[in-house]
């Protein structure tokens, strides 16, 4: 992860690094226009509060500590998998080939941090 999100920690009890913090950090990375920071924030929340729906679906709760079984890791992947098709697909609508190309890293770092909270 980038130093500039390294203070930054998961929202409490999730393993989504999609805190209220991290989405404010990550727009400032985007450097987005007024115009579009209602539209990104508002995918961002999208993202983070369906991914934790299906996190705890699959009771992944972030809290214990306890590595998620492969059971659980092979259905989640599906459904996260649509979620983060959808972000990408809404995100690009709206920012530059520029920004998408933040969005794109800010994303994998994100997916980096969730299997460390996910002990993977």
């Amino acid at each position: 992860m980038l130093a500039a999100l390294a203070p930054v920690h998961a929202a409490q009890g999730s393993v989504l690094p999609l805190s209220e913090a991290h989405i404010s950090q990550y727009l400032k990375r985007l450097s987005l226009t007024e115009k579009q920071k209602p539209s990104v924030t508002a995918i961002m929340r999208r993202w983070r509060q369906e991914g934790e729906a299906i996190l705890k679906k699959h009771g992944i709760t972030g809290q214990g500590g306890k590595k998620p079984g492969l059971f659980q890791l092979v259905g989640l992947k599906g459904e996260l998998k649509s979620v983060v098709q959808w972000g990408r697909s809404e995100a690009s609508k709206i920012l530059t080939p520029v920004q998408m190309r933040e969005f794109e890293k800010i994303y994998a770092e994100g997916a980096v941090l969730i299997r460390k909270n996910l002990h993977l």
